[in-house]
């Protein structure tokens, strides 16, 4: 799931118009996935992108509202926010398989020994 995001992700940066971009070449997008768990229980999950490791723009999936950091992403932002297939992807992704992946993580530390 994770690297079907990353192709896309990259595709949209390659069709990217970043306000103030001086560059030449292609931006770099990192984008990195919170989630937060309190025993079984999702308490929420975000997203952080960054942009030629600026950071640029901040999803909160519980709300839905996207929070521009850096001004040269005011225009993907703007993309993104009204692309309501990508919204609703990176809900999935953050809802469903993140929760799914903490829960599995967490079976395997507490066999870790010393924990």
């Amino acid at each position: 799931m994770l690297k079907e995001v990353g192709q896309d992700l990259r595709m949209i940066l390659l069709d990217m118009d970043l306000e103030k971009n001086k560059t030449r070449s292609h931006p770099t997008l990192q984008a990195k996935m919170f989630c937060q768990l309190k025993g079984k229980n999702h308490l929420g999950s975000f997203w952080n992108f960054s942009i030629d490791g600026q950071p640029s723009l901040y999803f909160n999936v519980m709300n839905m509202k996207w929070i521009v950091i850096n001004p040269r992403a005011r225009g993907l932002k703007e993309k993104w926010e009204n692309d309501k297939e990508l919204v609703n992807y990176f809900r999935k992704i953050s809802m469903g398989d993140c929760h799914h992946w903490l829960t599995e993580f967490l079976e395997h530390w507490k066999e870790m020994p010393g924990q």
